[in-house]
């Protein structure tokens, strides 16, 4: 009878480059047959393996981090900060660290039961849950529930702190609520719940050469209706997410989602107007085209034409286009001795 094969501690595993969790060799991993095919790293690799090393975490953990790292195509072999799709500061080499300790430990640390299964909300206590500690802290962390709880409130905290995902950028409401009471660092009570409010983010749809790539923000349902139908009425056609900084304009089906069909065929009919043949049809009424060009402007990007009553010259056309009301450029003509004709782009 063969003998029985001994599952390898989470230790030993980490410590040859391995999987603690058993499940085979990913970005991450690095069982020992693939490990002695493998060039050892050098010169900045080399430089991080031994920084993550000096701060704590294991042998196997920084091969594993440093090969994750190489795979991503952010990475140029130098600068380890670059900027994410968001325009945030984004650590290469902790993101690749992330990815090792989530392959390697979410098996063995289960999201508590306790906590509310919100999608964003668990994402973002995970994250700071294996942030917080090393590898090698991670291997033996488990073996001691009290300091598997402590550590999990300390993600909680730490998340509600940092993060913005829980409040809707437009009504400030929050979608996650925690009442905690703490006696200096230990943290002695935790009570986390959920609120009334519907959750609402954009969804992602990609097929093998696209992706609709969503920002990741959490809104309220109710507030992303108004934000969206609002817009419209607005004759806006680039209807972007209403969190401070974000770039992300809706996509179609997500629009579809927030607003009636009747306004949604408003939404479409504006998406697909010719504003270049309306303002050269506007502009063969004589009397017509000499009000718009005595009081309006048209945007050089969609033609829209837009009047101004009062305030400062620089206008903000509602397809997001920046332009000189003075002049009708986007950059300031005034005074240029010969221009072309904004009238006739």
């Amino acid at each position: 009878m063969p003998p029985k094969r001994r599952r390898s501690s989470p230790a030993t595993a980490a410590r040859r480059g391995s999987s603690p969790s058993g499940r085979g060799s990913h970005a991450g991993s690095s069982p020992a047959g693939s490990r002695r095919s493998s060039p050892a790293p050098s010169g900045r690799c080399k430089e991080i393996m031994d920084e993550l090393m000096a701060s704590g975490e294991s042998e196997g953990f920084a091969l594993g981090a440093v090969r994750s790292l190489n795979s991503d195509s952010r990475w140029n072999g130098t600068d380890v900060i670059v900027k994410d799709d968001r325009g945030n500061d984004l650590n290469l080499v902790e993101h690749a660290g992330l990815k090792v300790k989530t392959e390697w430990f979410s098996n063995l640390y289960l999201f508590p039961s306790w906590l509310p299964r919100v999608e964003q909300f668990q994402k973002e206590v995970l994250d700071r849950f294996f942030l917080a500690h090393s590898s090698e802290k991670l291997m033996h962390l488990y073996e001691e529930p009290s300091s598997v709880h402590l550590a999990w409130q300390a993600a909680v905290w730490t998340a509600m702190q940092e993060s913005v995902s829980f409040t809707c950028p437009i009504c400030a409401e929050a979608f996650v609520q925690i009442r905690m009471e703490s006696d200096g660092r230990i943290i002695e009570h935790v009570e986390v719940s959920t609120t009334d409010l519907t959750e609402w983010t954009p969804s992602l749809r990609k097929t093998e050469h696209w992706s609709s790539n969503p920002c990741g923000h959490v809104c309220c349902l109710s507030c992303m209706q108004s934000w969206v139908e609002t817009s419209i009425n607005d004759q806006k056609t680039q209807i972007k997410c209403p969190a401070v900084g974000c770039s992300h304009v809706l996509w179609d089906h997500d629009v579809k989602t927030l607003v009636s069909e009747d306004v949604f065929k408003s939404y479409t009919e504006l998406k697909q107007t010719d504003h270049l043949k309306k303002l050269e049809d506007d502009l063969k009424d004589a009397d017509l085209s000499a009000w718009l060009k005595a009081n309006a402007r048209p945007c050089p990007d969609c033609h829209i034409v837009v009047s101004r009553s009062e305030g400062c010259n620089v206008m903000m056309c509602v397809c997001g286009c920046k332009f000189m009301y003075c002049c009708g450029f986007k950059s300031c003509r005034c005074g240029k001795p010969s221009k072309p004709d904004i009238w006739n782009p």
